[in-house]
Parts: C-alpha cells; structure tokens; sequence
C-alpha cells in the first residue's frame, strides 16, 4: 500500500489515565495508528502522549453524545476513504452526555476493518495523503 491508501482516526481531549490505555491497547490489537489531539493540562499531567498539531476532520464520530458503537459506525462509514481525518474522544470533555470512551474503543476495530476492506490503512496525521 501507498501513502494514497490512508485515512487518519484521532482523539480528542486525552490523556486520560482511564481511557487513553484503552484506546492504545485496541490500536495495537488492530494493528492500527492514529493521532491524539491533547487538552494541555491533561498532557501536563499526563505526559506520556502528547501530539500538538492543528488539524481539520473531515468525520465527526459524535462520540461525546453516548451513541452506541454500531450506531457511530453507520453514521460515518459512508465518509471514509482515502484522506479522511475521524474526529473521536480518548477524554470526556464538558458537556459530554456518556461518562467514559467505551463506545469509542468499541468503534475502533469497525473503522479498521472498514477501512481495510476499502483497501486503506489508519496512519497518523502526518502520514496520511489527505
């Protein structure tokens, strides 16, 4: 595969000592890369992943509203492909209507496969050819 087979999963308002494991574990078990977009005082006191980086999504999984993981993937599937940047959470922010990321893990291994049945493979922001 080339760098125009891509797309980029990225989370938002991390770390989080409870969900950014979480989400890294399900990551290596995919075989799957991403970026994460940090809060700066929870990167301070959680150092150990941080990515600064202004970016544009182009999918919104509308995590932070509580849907379930098959319910987020129905609504997104449609928009991935080559180039897109997925908007997910790895930190619950204000204003957020669930009380963790579960449904944002369980999502991962259906974008992957997604992704890998249209022929692409989830890299970091700065690998995607978007």
């Amino acid at each position: 595969m080339n760098a125009a087979n891509t797309s980029t999963l990225t989370f938002d308002d991390g770390p989080d000592p409870v969900w950014t494991p979480r989400v890294l574990d399900c990551l290596r078990r995919e075989g799957a890369r991403c970026t994460f977009f940090v809060l700066a005082g929870r990167a301070r006191a959680h150092p150990r992943h941080t990515d600064l980086e202004l970016v544009g999504w182009s999918i919104d999984t509308e995590d932070w509203r509580g849907d379930c993981a098959a319910s987020m993937h129905a609504r997104v599937q449609a928009g991935l492909g080559t180039g897109s940047v997925v908007l997910m959470h790895d930190g619950i922010g204000p204003g957020a209507r669930c009380t963790g990321c579960r449904a944002a893990v369980a999502l991962i291994p259906r974008l992957v496969e997604t992704l890998a049945h249209r022929g692409l493979r989830p890299v970091p922001l700065s690998e995607n050819a978007g």
